[in-house]
């Protein structure tokens, strides 16, 4: 009988905390599309207004030395960074002539040529987090927190009319 009741109690956990990851995975999910609709729409906007990544080249684990955490800080990558990414784009110095013609807006010759490259880069970004209710059974078993806060930050270049 004692077997029978932790089999079902270890049952019961796994379903919920299965059950509450799905609720989780599904609100992200939504999130993720809806703010990638939306920014989709502002990037084909003549009007969209320009913003300015923060290229990350790695990541600082942070005090507790443990990666994926939320105290890791971002190193940032210099400006060099993306003429570089520009001039391996090439095979020889004409092909910027052929990449110039058929770019709108900004070139990867004018991120070549730049001294602050990432600021030729037109970005838009739209961030939204949404709060997710945690079940009565899921506070009870493994997390205390009545609510989990799921946030989704969405980047995209603007296109100027081009599909």
């Amino acid at each position: 009988m004692i077997e029978l009741m932790l089999g079902m109690i270890l049952i019961l956990i796994l379903v919920a905390g299965t059950i509450q990851f799905m609720v989780v995975a599904f609100a992200h999910a939504g999130l993720d599309g809806n703010l990638r609709g939306e920014v989709g729409l502002l990037a084909l906007s003549p009007q969209a207004f320009q913003d300015t990544p923060r290229y990350i080249q790695t990541w600082d684990p942070g005090a507790d030395g443990q990666r994926l955490t939320a105290d890791d800080q971002a190193k940032l990558t210099s400006s060099r960074t993306l003429a570089v990414i520009a001039n391996d784009s090439i095979v020889q110095p004409t092909d910027w002539n052929f990449l110039n013609a058929l770019s709108k807006g900004c070139s990867l010759q004018q991120i070549d040529q730049s001294a602050a490259p990432e600021a030729n880069l037109g970005f838009v970004k739209k961030t939204q987090a949404l709060s997710v209710s945690v079940s009565d059974v899921a506070q009870n078993l493994f997390y205390a927190s009545d609510t989990i806060i799921v946030k989704e930050e969405v980047w995209l270049p603007i296109l100027n009319g081009l599909y």
